[in-house]
């Protein structure tokens, strides 16, 4: 047997989370987006609906939309504007932005832009909300297609797409041959007569040719062609391929299936919001091991009197996600907690081929989409498991705050719970679209 190797050489199929890849780049973009149209529509006066897309959710966007009153009751001009951030792995502009302005009652796109600094968004805000002229974007604008020759092309960094084409040529080749090498075993015949003066008129056969030379010359031809096509498609056929990732986002898409919740109103409290959070993301960090995470999320939603913005705590184990709320509604305080089981997760989709510069080897450049896992009944081990963890420690936190305030309150501990088989049926797979950012000519 041989001996155990000093390092085990990592060789799992799993895409590798980039705390520094291009995703993480999306996402601060898209933050500084967001931060850029609050101060600008501060600056300018404006009190508008501003938004943006939550984590894990691809392509980024950031919206604005405003109700511009009129001198008369009622009346509104309506507009809008929305950033999206398109991703193309590997190539020299990796983010590429789509702006939609909604205004009198029309969409305009901008799309293929290379930058979404201040003030191109500055431009655009006072284009929608004060009639400014339109902001020139064309400078900004890269090649949409082969034919937008004077724009300037998104060029892939490592691969060179245009590469020789063994297997055509082998088959095209090879077939030429095997043609010319039967011709030249069946004697006289009118096509091979027809193809004999052919190619004497074009200089390949000798001058003193005769109709007896044409099989030899038919063979010698044919052996000509089908050697060389026989050995294009064995490079065609032996060539290595590899993979190219640029890795995943650190976190999976989200499609939520929603399984069990629980939550309780402890009245007077609501002052000790921000302790009853402390105490209980203490006991779960003391007790939470290597398998689970425990982080907070800010969520922003919109409701019939404006957006709301609000802080979740999130806890994970495998496909298990758990989402924790303590709140202060008035004087009282919500305790309560919601537990799904998450069937998303990013699937590799080829992005181009071709030829690495620096290797000098075939390769497939694969981007990452959201698609569906199958579950299984582990999943839901996981799931239960993190549900018991989160609940006996919250009731805990609960059971201390009634006895330190004195409460003479009745509270229901039980879980409601939902039925499992339906956590494990397989969703319709969505249909794929080819993507509209794919490098061009």
């Amino acid at each position: 047997m041989d001996q155990p190797v000093a390092q085990v050489i990592d060789a799992q199929p799993f895409l590798r989370p980039d705390p520094d890849s291009v995703w993480q780049q999306s996402n601060a973009m898209r933050d500084r987006i967001y931060k850029e149209m609050v101060e600008i529509c501060d600056e300018l006066g404006f009190g508008v609906l501003i938004n943006r897309s939550p984590d894990f959710v691809y392509p980024n966007w950031v919206s604005l939309h405003a109700w511009l009153p009129t001198e008369t009751a009622g009346v509104t001009r309506r507009v809008g504007l929305v950033v999206e951030l398109h991703i193309v792995p590997q190539h020299r502009y990796e983010i590429i932005y789509l702006l939609k302005a909604f205004k009198n009652n029309k969409e305009e796109v901008f799309k293929f832009l290379i930058s979404c600094d201040k003030p191109l968004i500055s431009k655009f805000i006072l284009y929608l909300l004060k009639d400014y002229d339109k902001p020139a974007w064309k400078d900004l604008k890269i090649r949409e297609s082969a034919l937008h020759l004077w724009m300037p092309k998104n060029k892939l960094k490592f691969i060179r797409t245009t590469m020789f084409p063994f297997k055509a040529v082998g088959w095209l080749a090879s077939l030429a041959g095997l043609f010319l090498f039967i011709i030249s075993t069946q004697g006289r015949t009118l096509i091979g007569d027809y193809f004999g003066v052919s190619m004497y008129n074009l200089g390949l056969l000798g001058q003193s040719a005769t109709y007896e030379d044409l099989p030899r010359y038919f063979m010698e031809y044919g052996l000509a062609f089908l050697v060389p096509g026989i050995a294009c498609l064995m490079v065609a056929t032996r060539r290595k391929i590899y993979h190219m990732n640029s890795g995943r986002p650190e976190g999976q898409p989200r499609q939520l299936r929603t399984a069990d919740s629980w939550s309780a109103l402890l009245p007077g409290i609501g002052a000790q919001q921000d302790d009853a959070r402390r105490r209980f993301i203490a006991a779960l960090r003391d007790s939470a091991g290597e398998k689970r995470s425990i982080h907070t999320e800010t969520i922003s939603y919109v409701t019939p009197t404006g957006k709301r913005e609000r802080e979740q705590i999130v806890l994970t184990e495998g496909r298990a996600i758990l989402f924790c709320h303590i709140y202060a509604y008035a004087n009282d305080l919500l305790i309560g907690w919601d537990v799904h089981l998450n069937v998303g997760e990013w699937v590799e989709a080829k992005l181009v081929e071709g030829v690495h510069r620096v290797l000098h080897k075939k390769v497939i450049l694969n981007t990452v989409v959201a698609g569906t896992a199958a579950t299984n009944e582990y999943d839901l081990i996981d799931l239960n498991g993190l549900t018991d963890w989160a609940h006996t420690n919250l009731v805990r936190i609960v059971k201390q705050l009634i006895s330190e305030h004195k409460l003479d309150e009745e509270i229901d501990f039980t879980i409601v719970r939902s039925e499992r088989q339906s956590l494990l049926a397989r969703p319709e797979q969505p249909a794929k679209r080819k993507s509209r950012f794919r490098p061009a000519g």
